[in-house]
């Protein structure tokens, strides 16, 4: 008869326990200790007392060994124990210091001696195989953590230590790093892959997977609503959610840490849901002792080096080439019993504050000449026909001080003071613009990073079966940065960043072989941005005072994308103007938050040789996204000439600037549901050989909309009729629970299979004849990735449209529509005054072109708001599609960016083989294979590219959009400027009429296959596949005689065809993923890393003033050497791929291709790109002579006689360049002085890359080939009419990754 124990149920067992039908991972904070006792024979001993006693609590937990002489403790919480064996006939064995650590097994073999109980033996172990399962990772512990210099103190600095982990070099400390969070890559996943949990609540987000603080690389940060350049070439991705999420991150100081976990690869049933890393932090506890600090922190560039490229930069003042910065943190804790041997708890404070001038400080590109005495209308005039004689002549036009003066808003900015009397358009300080600095203007200021965090835990040991553990963290991590987004004063960006995260953990021992554990988690993340406004259209006295107020109070900023002209630097392209709000950047009035509940439970039935584990997690997720540029706007004009003839671009590919406003409802209340169960099985088949079997569900449900406003595209429901141009059907469904969502399809449009069963299978062997100092591990197994994210269901750009990047979904339409001037580049329709004959304008005075004189800067969107969208239905958006003959007449078809519905989840297959060996007590070496193949990884993919259509092969053949040429590029004749014919440039015949330029240029609109569809319409689409191999070596000295150390080295190679580093699909034909197989993005071939601490032995009695002064030194250091990261030339200018997408290629990275005679070997200079001289023309990295662009020879593919520009895609050459390699030494002098028995100070002195090795990022590969974009070329039979043979940029080097040497101190005041 089975008995049960009676004893009340908790109200966290209760409730808990009702979600183990309702299973994301499992969340491990505790730990085990097993092992086998013999006596000196080797015999094994059954029936003894073992007894553990956690050394800071008294928690005592006793065992009695089995039949075979195997004990087992499970669920005890970390910390350090004391195990005693006990046994009539032998003396009792004791082994102090053993310690247990979360998701850990220590096995510890005993051995006793015969004798009498009474009698004691102490016995030393440091047990440091594992010889329980096949777990590869690593684990820091409080003391360990204290010993590692971190610049910022973030934990991802700890994750590098594991074999075959790796992460971007830290950024320095100050405001634009933030937390410090990196990007983290393990064993072949990408950074969206990882799982980040405290204490046992999992922290990653829905938003884009990303754990990102800051960014340092440029190929990274494209259309993420990244700042504008700073000073030195800085990123300022402190400004962008997109880029900065990482802030938003659970991040507790080291001080409140009490161990680090990095599960890298193999982990067992219990972990899912993420195929990357598993970085699992616990906060500290308290325990019968009192204890406690005060400490402090900082740093200011006293003794900091200048960054590179300020000091390569020459329009960085000398006085400012190494930046202002004060840091300083100020903290303390405490912790201790609130009743003895019960009830224990532990607080933490710190506050951190970072003000710097590295993105405070900022240049600009102002007209040339521009000063105190001529910022009248006739200055501004000869200003702007100083610099821009060339096209204001090529377009027929003249810029009057009449121009400026009827220009109120033009005027106005020109003419505006600060509050402290300073020009909002600073003055040309007369530094001449070059390759590196490009402006003629520079500004100081603060940019601001303060974080405070509160850390707080109560633990109850309620009987020795009964533990329950609370545990609290707080983060609030705001920054600002006064040029983010703008290149005038006045208009600061604000980032409010913050978490919390609260966890109840109860354990109960039910009988003597079954244990349970119940957590309960909630977690609230946010990043929302705003920034200032010193002015509101119609506000009086202000330079926006003519503005119409009809559209808001807020100011949209004015893009003068051309501010130079003659003046800019050759190959460089334009440089832009921002007053205010950039055209080209959406962070501001974005952002996300996030909640979690998140409720497991797990449970350890040991019985016989076989340990069961079971259990599930379930969490339940919001996403809310708060956007609120709807009512707010965007105006771009092209140059300083059309500025001040009062024009606004509605949209240009130069720059990618549009001039639009939005309205609707943009906020979006996303739901997820995740599901996780398990079952594993760890079978002690042999004393020495351990099997664990396990088999896991997970369920990654899809995203749902509170009020359904999500929706997808369906090809087998699209219907088109070619014969009568009707668009019967757009193909474009909407969720279920929207009030007018498409019937039949549920709530997230999905129809792919969004959950998996993931077998894990793994050994660990023993073998007698090494003396139990080897262990040879391995396993294979399955695991299941998260496949949407919210950042997936947004096109990277899209033509016309500003609202392409991370929150591109909300601003679209159609719950969100855009009121902008109507043009046409159509020949075939009303066609709009052409500015440099491609980009269109609106405004009055126009030399052609319909009246849009209502436009202006003051009315750049009309003079009347227009209604905002209702709740269309799909027929409603059917009806809003244009059919073919719309399209010939230059209407915008409609975009749409999704997440494939047939999606299923992302997977990669592990397998590992490891040798552990322990020759000696303190010193652990380990060596082993790892590898794992990915499927079905997030791609995303253009569904509606061009097809080619030609004489023998049209599209659309039976309509009025029948083609049967194909062309992205609309030539002009050089004379009268109108199209040419097709395929007859002499237009003669004419028989094809004139060529076509739709909306996204050339007939390309014509030829997609779902005509009204944008051929940049793309669904992200789990269609990729991936590979990683790695050999890993592992070195770990436990401290003795005064030392610690460690050392661990990945060679390794990773493949794929994307690696979602940005928003982009980088490669080739994307209808052609394997064309574009190659090295990953983040593949790196070396990764070694070293960590070190040595104590210098006394010299003095403790107790003397010597030895106060000379004992307890040591010296603490991390050293990383990486290859650098693979990299391909990119070019969307229209240099490549112009047959599909013209120059309005908004949605992917195509390759340029090598010249024929060169290799990926031969185009190197041996230069890193860093040192280039702009006068001489040497130093970048890459030879242009070796590069080409992908010529469509007139005639084949359809491409027309008389069009020399058209460019398809090339095959291969994806990521066959890599970066230098990355370099960087950290290193802390540490003093450790005792004051009293119960009293310490430490003080330390931290160098963040000691030799100022500069680690460069990777040359500039995103060049442009057609320097403008432009789509409408002059007839030449010489492409290079056109396109440039040496684009400006090519293999020069203009970021760093990582900090210069950067220096801090440190005083703790422990007791």
């Amino acid at each position: 008869m089975v008995s049960f124990d009676r004893r009340p149920i908790t109200v966290v067992s209760l409730a808990v326990a009702l979600t183990l039908s309702l299973p994301v991972a499992a969340q491990q904070t505790l730990g085990a200790i097993n092992g086998s006792v013999a006596d000196s024979s080797g015999s094994l001993i059954p029936g003894v007392t073992v007894t553990a006693v956690d050394e800071a609590t008294q928690l005592t937990r006793t065992v009695i060994s089995n039949s075979t002489g195997a004990y087992s403790f499970v669920n005890l919480p970390i910390g350090s124990y004391t195990l005693s064996f006990q046994r009539d006939g032998f003396n009792t064995g004791r082994f102090p210091g053993i310690r247990v650590q979360a998701d850990r097994t220590v096995t510890l073999p005993a051995q006793l001696a015969l004798g009498s109980v009474s009698n004691s033996v102490t016995v030393e172990a440091t047990p440091l195989l594992n010889t329980a399962d096949t777990t590869n990772g690593y684990i820091l512990e409080h003391a360990q953590l204290e010993a590692v210099p971190l610049s910022t103190g973030s934990f991802t600095g700890l994750a590098i230590l594991s074999p075959g982990v790796n992460a971007e070099l830290p950024g320095g400390t100050g405001s634009n790093s933030g937390l410090g969070n990196a990007p983290i890559w393990a064993n072949g996943q990408r950074d969206t892959s990882n799982s980040f949990q405290l204490n046992g609540v999992d922290g990653s987000n829905l938003f884009n997977g990303k754990s990102t603080s800051q960014v340092g690389s440029s190929r990274v940060v494209n259309n993420t609503g990244e700042g504008i350049g700073g000073a030195g070439g800085v990123i300022q991705s402190a400004s962008s959610v997109y880029l900065a999420i990482g802030n938003s991150i659970p991040t507790p100081p080291p001080e409140f840490i009490e161990e680090v976990r990095v599960n890298a690869s193999m982990y067992d049933a219990q972990q899912g849901s993420a195929a990357g890393a598993h970085i699992d932090l616990s906060t500290r506890s308290g325990g019968n002792g009192l204890h406690g600090s005060l400490f402090g922190h900082r740093g200011t560039n006293f003794m900091n080096a200048a960054p590179f490229f300020f000091k390569k930069d020459t329009g960085v003042p000398e006085s400012d080439k190494n930046p202002e910065l004060h840091r300083y943190i100020a903290g303390g804790t405490l912790s201790g019993p609130i009743i003895k041997d019960k009830l224990f708890g532990f607080v933490g404070y710190q506050h951190l504050h970072v003000s710097d001038q590295e993105t405070g400080d900022t240049e600009a590109a102002v007209p040339i000449g521009l000063s105190d005495t001529n910022r009248t209308p006739a200055g501004l005039a000869a200003l702007t026909n100083n610099s821009f004689a060339g096209p204001i002549a090529e377009n027929g036009i003249s810029v009057t001080a009449g121009d400026w003066s009827s220009n109120p808003v033009g005027l106005g900015v020109f003419q505006a003071k600060n509050p402290d009397g300073s020009w909002l358009i600073p003055n040309d300080n007369g530094h001449h613009p070059s390759f590196f600095s490009p402006y003629n203007s520079f500004q100081t200021g603060t940019s601001t990073f303060i974080a405070d965090m509160l850390a707080a835990s109560v633990d109850w040991n309620a009987s020795p079966k009964d533990l329950l553990a609370l545990k609290y963290f707080y983060q609030h991590d705001p920054n600002s940065a006064p040029f983010a987004i703008s290149n005038v004063r006045g208009f600061t960006e604000h980032m409010d960043i913050g978490s919390q995260v609260f966890s109840i953990n109860n354990v109960q021992t039910l009988t003597s072989n079954l244990s349970v554990t119940e957590t309960l988690g909630f977690l609230r993340e946010k990043a929302y941005s705003t920034n200032d406004q010193p002015f509101a259209p119609g506000q009086a006295g202000t330079p926006a005072a003519a503005m119409n107020p009809a559209f808001g109070s807020t100011f949209p900023g004015l893009t003068i994308v051309d501010t130079l002209g003659s003046a800019t630097p050759d190959g460089l392209g334009a440089q832009t103007l921002n007053i205010g709000p950039a055209a080209s950047s959406q962070s501001s009035y974005t952002g996300v938050f996030q909640n979690r509940i998140q409720p497991s439970a797990s449970a350890i039935l040991t019985k016989g040789r076989h340990a069961i584990t079971f259990g599930g997690s379930f969490s339940y997720t919001q996403l809310n996204v708060r956007d609120e540029r709807t009512g707010k706007g965007a105006v771009a004009t092209p140059d300083l000439a059309t500025f001040a003839k009062n024009w606004i671009t509605p949209y240009s590919t130069n720059g990618f600037v549009a001039t639009t406003y939005l309205q609707g409802d943009a906020n979006r209340y996303y739901r997820a549901n995740q599901t996780g169960l398990y079952v594993s099985d760890k079978f002690q088949v042999l004393p020495n050989l351990t099997l664990t079997a396990g088999l896991r569900y997970d369920w990654n449900g899809g995203l749902t909309e509170k009020n359904g406003r999500i929706f997808n595209f369906d090809p087998t429901a699209y219907s088109y009729s070619d014969s009568a141009d009707t668009i019967s059907n757009s193909g474009i469904i909407i969720a279920g629970n929207n009030a007018n969502g498409t019937h039949g399809i549920s709530n997230t449009t999905l129809t792919g299979r969004q959950w998996g069963i993931a077998p894990r299978l793994g050994f660990a062997w023993q073998p007698s004849f090494a003396d139990h100092k080897v262990v040879l591990r391995g396993g294979t197994g399955m695991y299941y990735d998260r496949g949407e994210l919210y950042t997936y269901l947004s096109p990277g750009y899209a033509a016309g449209e500003i609202s392409g990047g991370p929150f591109g979904i909300s601003q679209t339409p159609p719950f969100v529509t855009e009121q902008h001037c109507a043009y046409s580049s159509s020949p075939y329709g009303n066609t709009s005054f052409l500015y440099d004959f491609y980009i269109p304008i609106c405004g009055a005075g126009t030399p052609y072109g319909p009246d849009t004189s209502a436009y202006s800067l003051a009315t750049p969107w009309g003079s009347t708001r227009g209604p905002g969208p209702s709740n269309p239905s799909a027929a409603d958006i059917t009806k809003s599609l244009p059919n073919a003959a719309a399209i010939i007449a230059g209407a915008q078809p409609f975009t749409l960016g999704a997440y494939n519905p047939a999606n299923k989840l992302p997977y990669s297959i592990n397998f590992t083989l490891n040798l552990q060996w322990q020759p000696r007590n303190d010193l652990l070496v380990e060596i082993g294979y790892v590898g794992n193949l990915g499927r079905h990884q997030v791609i995303p993919l253009p569904f509606n590219q061009a097809k080619i259509a030609t004489l023998a092969s049209p599209t659309h053949a039976a309509g009025v959009n029948k083609q049967s040429f194909s062309y992205g590029y609309t030539v002009l004749d050089p004379n009268t400027f109108p199209p040419i014919c097709v395929n007859d440039p002499t237009e003669v015949n004419c028989q094809y009429g004139q060529m076509q330029q739709n909306y996204e240029g050339g007939n390309v609109d014509l030829r997609v296959p779902y005509t009204g569809l944008s051929s940049e319409s793309e669904t992200y689409t789990a269609a990729g596949i991936s590979a990683y191999h790695a050999l890993q070596a592992h070195l770990e000295k436990r401290l003795s005689h005064g030392i610690q150390a460690g050392v661990s080295y990945t060679y390794s190679h990773t493949t794929d065809e994307q690696s979602a580093l940005g928003l982009f699909y980088n490669g080739n034909d994307p209808n052609n993923l394997r064309s574009g197989y190659g090295s990953a993005d983040f593949d790196r071939k070396h990764v070694l890393n070293f960590t070190y601490s040595y104590t210098l032995p006394k010299f003095y009695g403790d107790g003397t003033l010597l030895g106060k002064l000379a004992n307890s030194w040591s010296i603490n250091g991390i050293a990383i050497i990486q290859s650098g990261q693979p990299y391909s030339i990119i070019d969307y200018s229209g240099a490549v791929g112009s047959l599909y997408y013209s120059t309005f290629d908004g949605i992917t990275n195509p390759i340029v291709p090598l010249a024929p005679g060169c290799t990926a070997k031969t185009a190197l200079t041996g230069n890193n790109g860093a040192f280039y001289n702009e006068n001489t023309g040497t130093g970048a990295a890459l030879k242009p002579s070796c590069f080409t662009i992908p010529l469509i020879a007139q005639g084949s593919q359809g491409v027309p006689i008389g069009d020399a520009f058209e460019t398809g895609f090339t095959s291969g050459q994806r990521n066959i360049f890599r970066q230098t390699y990355q370099k960087r030494t950290d290193a802390s002098l540490v003093k450790v002085l005792p004051i009293h028995d119960r009293y310490t100070l430490r003080y330390t002195f931290d160098v963040f890359n000691l030799t100022n090795t500069s680690s460069f990022d990777i040359p500039t590969d995103n060049v442009s080939q057609n320097e403008g974009y432009n789509n409408a070329p002059e007839y030449s039979t010489d492409p290079y009419s056109l396109y440039t043979k040496t684009p400006g940029g090519l293999g020069i080097t203009k970021h760093t990754i990582g900090a210069p040497r950067q220096i801090q101190m440190a005083l703790h005041f422990l007791f």
